[in-house]
């Protein structure tokens, strides 16, 4: 289980509760937001947050877009404006930089992607202009 599950859920707690999520730790280091057809997956690296939309295709399969830098293009200084309250003090350097990292990706997705909170992809046409587009992938794993 990861060791960030406990501030992970802290964090997206509204948006679990808005968008019924359900939360998947899988290792150490990944978390997934889980809806409908549709995944949010979050990594978290050494020096980074790595964050992935998955659309569910089977019980083995999803398609994955890569997406971390692709939002954080769009993220302004009010989506990098947390709390310090909910920094835990006593952690690692690597540990606060990725929750912080998570406090940002979670107010870029409220404020200027939640369609892709609610699993839509509307979004798709500015990801596909844009310099960090990607082809999607299919992975096999056990949805």
């Amino acid at each position: 289980m990861s060791e960030y599950i406990s501030s992970f859920n802290d964090i997206f707690k509204a948006v679990i509760c808005h968008f019924d999520f359900k939360v998947k730790s899988v290792g150490d280091d990944t978390i997934f937001l889980i809806g409908n057809g549709y995944q949010l997956e979050f990594t978290m690296w050494r020096e980074t947050v790595e964050l992935r939309f998955c659309v569910v295709k089977s019980n083995t399969e999803v398609l994955i877009y890569d997406v971390g830098n692709f939002i954080v293009t769009y993220m302004t200084n009010e989506d990098r404006c947390i709390d310090d309250i909910i920094i835990p003090k006593e952690k690692s350097t690597v540990y606060i930089r990725n929750v912080k990292s998570l406090n940002y990706f979670l107010n870029a997705l409220k404020h200027h992607f939640p369609s892709m909170l609610a699993g839509q992809m509307n979004w798709l046409d500015s990801y596909e202009k844009s310099e960090w587009y990607s082809q999607p992938r299919i992975e096999k794993r056990k949805v």
